[in-house]
This record gives structure tokens, sequence and C-alpha cells, in this order.
């Protein structure tokens, strides 16, 4: 008939007929002679990549598999093992003298992706569906002594067969690149099979009703990982997540003195440098204050920063070559708590040689090939790795704590010869409903409308040039809520300029307007210095309905076709 055809011409394509393939029919076996039945069973055990057209094939990840499947093996036994075991023992009764695993193994059968298949996401996650089918040499035995007398149970020929989704997110710019992975089986298991035996061999799932019960249970202790559930599993610390926020911080940079001593351990250099400084408290975003010539530069610039209990403010200096001549890392643990919010604090930042804060982290030392123990060899190594990355982390945060004690205590004769950064201090929490301090600030904004922070990465733009076609060297200012950043200029002149940059804006109302000017960075001395370039808005409401857009901007004001290209993202802030 016609579904056995289709059967037949299916596994014929997956080069499992049963023939010689020449059409010839005769006396040879084929697939098409085998009852309608069998095939209807054969069709559904195809895989996915030979149904569906949007599942791709993945015999190079099956071959993957089979290479490290041994080591897979291992690791999972054990990881089993170590989870398990304790959980059990804890809650083993008085009359159990013992229970724990005699024997655990995979198998050396390892499981079958049937077919991936990608979905597309936006720029902070990818997931991937795989059609799983598994069908093992699962032996683990599971042991307990009860009065001195063992009682084992084993658990054998595990088939099974599902579809899961693997969702990695976030995506990171630092390498392995992958934060975290979200597993989670997108319907119930397809097929589920196992034995259960106990000495001296009884077949437990062969009594009447057993099978069905233990189904049922294992299908319900699964839900918690059927979509929409998930169970995640870290890849980076903390999924590769900046660590949560409590409030934020308003940093005041005031001015710098005896910046010259910093420079002068440079070979020789002297007053008079252009310096720059860089200001931060989370590693994905670094503030640079504004190029200042001058041993003794003065700022009075107003900048806001992401801050928890353990942040740590890390300043670095600059000379006109960009390269680093100081450094200084305060921990500002005592400033961020809810008691000191409102707060507002000066701080006297000591700007320390680099090399003073480059203390060089722990690394493993490499197995001794004749230890003739190579299990406890590696086991003394993580432990010696371990409590050298303890040693580590305590002397940076006892380096960290000195400072912030300098840098309030603000001693003139200590300070007299040292650079040090003035700059005012107030912490500002997220529990706060009117979020402190920010209720003057932002006194004209209606309380009920929702704010949050607005993320403006300014990519780059095309067709960049005046309103005489003129190339010049672009900047971007992007300014909303009363807060304006403007980008670098380019080194040359061009109508491409890549800027790259990244700005956060934070307690943004969603009736807010961005706004994005281009315009030129000549010298002040030049007739072209500061020559608009074109500008353009963007509601931020817009933005908050789709959490995160990148797009390409039209350029309003001129008529030279240009466009800026930005990421725009929206994160809703709750008291």
């Amino acid at each position: 008939n016609a579904r056995a055809a289709a059967a037949a011409a299916a596994l014929g394509g997956l080069g499992l007929d049963g023939g010689d393939g020449d059409g010839d029919g005769g006396d040879e076996k084929t697939y098409a002679g085998l009852p309608e039945e069998v095939m209807k069973v054969a069709l559904q055990h195809l895989p996915k990549w030979t149904k569906q057209p949007d599942h791709s094939r993945t015999a190079w990840l099956n071959k993957s598999i089979d290479c490290f499947w041994p080591g897979l093996d291992t690791a999972a036994s054990q990881c089993i093992r170590d989870s398990v075991e304790p959980m059990l023992r804890t809650m083993m009764p008085s009359f159990v003298n013992w229970i724990g695993f005699e024997k655990i193994t995979l198998g050396p059968t390892p499981l079958v992706v049937g077919g991936a298949k990608t979905h597309g996401s936006n720029s902070e996650d990818a997931m991937l569906e795989l059609e799983i089918a598994w069908t093992s040499g699962v032996d683990v035995i599971l042991s307990a002594y009860v009065f001195g007398v063992r009682i084992p149970i084993r658990l054998h020929d595990v088939q099974l067969k599902t579809t899961v989704r693997l969702d990695f997110n976030p995506l990171v710019d630092e390498l392995p690149c992958l934060g975290a992975v979200d597993v989670s089986l997108l319907d119930e298991l397809a097929l589920l099979d196992f034995g259960l035996t106990i000495p001296p061999g009884i077949d437990l799932m062969a009594l009447p009703g057993v099978h069905q019960l233990v189904k049922h249970v294992v299908r319900g202790s699964l839900k918690t990982m059927t979509y929409p559930e998930k169970m995640s599993c870290p890849i980076m610390t903390n999924s590769g997540h900046e660590p949560r926020a409590t409030g934020m911080i308003k940093l005041t940079a005031r001015g710098g003195k005896n910046f010259e001593k910093m420079v002068g351990y440079k070979k020789g250099m002297f007053g008079g440098e252009q310096y720059v400084v860089q200001v931060s408290t989370r590693e994905r975003r670094k503030i640079r204050l504004s190029r200042k010539h001058g041993n003794d530069p003065v700022w009075g610039e107003l900048n806001y920063f992401l801050a928890h209990e353990d942040t740590v403010l890390a300043v670095v200096l600059y000379d006109k070559g960009m390269r680093v001549v100081g450094r200084c890392e305060c921990a500002l643990g005592p400033l961020v708590t809810e008691d000191a919010a409102g707060e507002s604090r000066l701080l006297c930042l000591p700007i320390e040689p680099p090399e003073a804060y480059e203390c060089e982290p722990p690394k493993r030392r490499q197995p001794d090939p004749d230890a003739k123990d190579p299990a406890a060899d590696w086991q003394a190594i993580k432990t010696e790795f371990e409590l050298a990355t303890q040693t580590h982390a305590m002397k940076a945060a006892e380096l960290r704590s000195k400072t912030l004690v300098r840098a309030l205590k603000g001693d003139e004769n200590e300070m007299r010869d040292v650079p040090t950064l003035q700059c005012e201090l107030e912490y500002v929490s997220f529990r706060s409903p009117e979020f402190g301090s920010f209720r003057t600030a932002f006194a004209g904004v209606n309380r009920a409308t929702p704010k949050g922070i607005l993320t403006v990465y300014v990519d780059r733009a095309s067709s960049a040039t005046d309103e005489n076609n003129r190339v010049l060297r672009p900047v971007a200012t992007c300014s909303v809520a009363g807060q304006s950043y403007t980008t670098a200029a380019p080194k040359m002149m061009t109508s491409t300029p890549r800027w790259g940059e990244t700005f956060l804006f934070f307690n943004v109302s969603v009736e807010e307007k961005l706004t994005v000017t281009l315009s030129g960075a000549e010298a002040k001395s030049s007739k072209r210095g500061g020559e608009f370039m074109g500008e353009f808005t963007v509601p931020v409401r817009e933005i908050a309905m789709d959490h995160e857009v990148y797009d390409g901007y039209e350029l309003k004001g001129l008529k030279n076709n240009g466009q800026v290209f930005c990421r725009l993202k929206f994160t809703f802030m709750q008291g």
C-alpha cells in the first residue's frame, strides 16, 4: 500500500532497506512487504530530519558524542554519586546501617541526536532544539544494609525518546561567551521504559500495576523540567551576569592633585601633561572623564554607577599616550548600605603605581607524572588551587579596604606627596520608593509614570556629512531625562565613523524621548568645529515595548541621507 511504499522509500533513503536496491522485487526481502502495522511503528521512529525540513542532520554531533561518551560516563556517574548519596543518607531511618551506590554506569551506548532545530533569537540568547533517542546500557545498583542484611535494587536498560530545548542565555562578550544554558523538555517523554529488579532476579516492572505506577511517578517528577519550566546550568561564574545591584551611586569627580608625582614614575616625564581618568564599578561599563591639562585638573563631572555590597570603585589614570600610569581600587561596602543611603561622602582616592594592584592570580600546578596515586594528586592540586585563590582574594580585599580607610580619612600630611582624585559619593537605594535624593532631581516628573534604565549602544554611522557634504570627524551626543553623553571623536575625518560606545541613563520615564545629535568635532580654531550634521529622536515608550531594538535611524535636519545605527534597551526599575 501507499504507506508501506512511503516507509520503504524513507527507510531506503536512509540506507536501511533490506534488498539490494535494484527495484526488481522478486524473492528479495524488501520493507515494502512488511505488514502495515510494522511500517507505522517504523515511521514513528524515523528521525525528525527525515520528516520536518526545519530540522538538520546531526551526524557530526553524534560522532562527537560517541568520542567523549566514556569521559561523560565517568563524570556523570561521579556527579550522581556525590549529589544523591548524601541526600539518601540524611533521610536514612535508624534501622538502615548503610545506603549507597555499588555501581553506576551509563553503559557503552551513547545517546543519539535525531535532528537539530535552531530558533531565531535576539542578541542575548541562542536557542537549540534536539531530538534525543537513547537505547542505553544503563546499569545502576543501589544497596541498603538493613539490620546487616544487604538489599540491592538494580536499574537497567533505560530507553527514552524526547525533545530537549537548550537555551544559551545570556550571551556575553567574554570567553567562553556562554553564560549559562537552560534545559527544558518540550513535551512529555514520547518513549520511556526501563528494567527494575531485585534478587533473586525478580522483575518489579512485571508486577501488576507497578509498571504504570513507576512511569507515572517518573513523568510527574520530570514536570519540573517540562517547558516552560527549566533547569539552569551555569557555565560562567554567576551565569555570566554582573552581580545584582542594590542601588546606584552618584559620583561627582571634583578634581585631582599631584598628578605629576605619578607621571614621574614613567621615565622622568614631568608636569604639564594631558591626563585621562577612567572610573568604573563594573567591568562592562567604564566611564572616562574629560581630558584635562595640568597637574591639578578640575572636572566637576557627575556620573551614575550601579552598586552592591561588594562593589569596588576602580580609578585608572592614563597619560596622553593612553599608558596606564596609576590605579586605585577602593572597596565601597560600608558606603552602599541602607543606613548610608542619602549621605554624601567626600573621598580622597590615592592613586598608586599600577603594580600595587597587579597581583598575579594563582595558577594550577601541573600533575606529577610519576605520582603513585594520580587521583590523589589531582585532588591535592584542586585543594591547593582553592586555598591559593582564597588567599589571593583576601589580600586584594584587604588592600581595597585599607584604600577606603585612607580615602575617608583624607589626611593632608599623608596625602601631601601622593596623587589623589577628590570626589563626592552618594548612595541611592533601589528599595526607596522615591529613590532617595532623586526626588529633587526629577521633581517635575509624574510619579505614576514607569521609569527604568535606558542603555544606548552607539555603533556606527553612514553618509555622515554636513549640509555642504563635507566630511568631518563626527561625534554623537545622546540626551534623555536631563542626562547627556558624547562619543569620542574619530582620529581621522570620515563619513562612516565607528564608535562602539555604550551609555547608561538612569531614572528614565517612558514618556521621555531619546535625542541623538551628530556634530563635527574639529578644533575650536577651525570654522568647521561643532557643525550640525543631523539628529533623530526615539520615544522611550517604543523602546520599552520592544525591550531591545537594533536599527538604523535616519538623520533629520539635513538632506545627506545619513543614518546612525544604535542598539537601544530599556529595563524597568522597581522600588
